[in-house]
């Protein structure tokens, strides 16, 4: 089965509904845009987790993308499990600032500033790299 086939399932559309409702609290940035924030991830993190998984994950005619399932969500309730190993959340949670550190480097804001075209090079940049491949797996 792949991704795209299990993203089709209804349970995870179902699982999908209720996470949000149970985690995501909504906060307004600095540019008055409203962004959840849940109990592991800040409004930053949430936005930036969320764009890298409708890169990874986008919605298509007939198959629900990350955003569909709400998958940032689903993230974050799985980082706020005690019984998650450390190291996976801290790998999670480091490779946005990794990935925000690259961005501002190279483009000179962060990652979820930048416009889709940018965004996309870099994160193909970053999956030729081990950390980067594993981070985005």
């Amino acid at each position: 089965m792949n991704r795209r086939e299990f993203l089709k399932g209804a349970s995870l559309s179902a699982l999908g509904a209720a996470v949000p409702a149970v985690c995501a609290q909504q906060t307004t940035d600095a540019s008055g845009r409203e962004t959840p924030r849940g109990r592991v991830l800040d409004a930053h993190q949430w936005r930036t987790l969320a764009l890298v998984q409708d890169h990874l994950l986008p919605s298509e005619p007939g198959a629900p993308g990350s955003s569909d399932v709400h998958a940032a969500a689903y993230l974050d309730a799985v980082l706020a499990d005690p019984e998650l190993d450390p190291d996976t959340r801290s790998l999670v949670l480091s490779g946005v600032e990794w990935l925000d550190e690259l961005a501002r480097d190279g483009l000179g804001h962060p990652f979820a500033d930048l416009e889709p075209g940018p965004r996309e090079d870099l994160l193909r940049g970053i999956s030729q790299r081990p950390a980067g491949d594993r981070w985005l797996s």
